[in-house]
């Protein structure tokens, strides 16, 4: 156990060749992608926020890990969160990653006074194997892309953890290493607010099922 969190990563994620449910019902992508951060970070908040009390403003931090393919995604639909009925493999990983760009700035202004800063990274296609289980299409599509290293994929994550002048920005959207304009739904306040109840909705009735 620990009595603090100075920094949480939002990190995890993955690619799906085909439509796959979990066990609680939920589409494999955006639990992965989404849900799984939403409750995480849900249950470490009262904790970052204790110990942002005693640190120095702006040093505790929350990042997320988006990309640019949320650019691409159609806005969410609230009838269908998860994109079931007009799933496809690429698009539900954009869906997702504009879920974690959703979800990142509607826990920035839920933590404006707190003293916890949020930010958001699409650091660019990285040679790894985080590509090893997309579809065919995906990995035909991505060997055409110029890609990072893992060293230089991870520089802006470290940036944004631990990078002093970035104190003073707060539910930010960095881009290849520059801070850039989110997908139009991300900047609608509504929007989010809107995108938050429905996570919840979906954590809850998930949770349910698995009890």
């Amino acid at each position: 156990m620990t009595d603090r969190i100075d920094l949480l990563f939002n990190n995890a994620g993955g690619m799906v060749d085909r439509l796959q449910m979990t066990n609680e019902g939920l589409e494999k992508s955006f639990a992965t992608n989404h849900l799984a951060h939403f409750v995480i970070t849900s249950r470490l908040t009262p904790l970052i926020e204790r110990t942002a009390i005693r640190a120095q403003a702006g040093s505790v931090r929350i990042i997320f890990t988006s990309s640019g393919a949320s650019e691409a995604a159609p806005p969410i639909n609230f009838e269908d969160i998860q994109g079931l009925s007009t799933f496809s493999t690429g698009l539900a990983y954009c869906i997702a990653k504009l879920a974690n760009v959703m979800h990142a700035r509607e826990l920035a202004k839920r933590l404006a006074s707190k003293a916890i800063t949020v930010h958001i990274a699409a650091p660019g296609p990285v040679a790894s194997r985080f590509f090893d289980r997309a579809s065919q299409e995906t990995r035909d599509h991505v060997r055409e892309l110029p890609m990072m290293t893992s060293e230089q994929g991870a520089a802006l994550l470290l940036h944004l953890a631990v990078g002093d002048l970035l104190r003073s920005t707060h539910g930010a959207y960095w881009k290849n290493g520059i801070e850039a304009q989110p997908h139009p739904q991300a900047m609608d306040e509504a929007a989010l607010t809107k995108f938050w109840m429905e996570s919840e909705k979906l954590v809850a009735q998930a949770l349910g099922a698995s009890s």
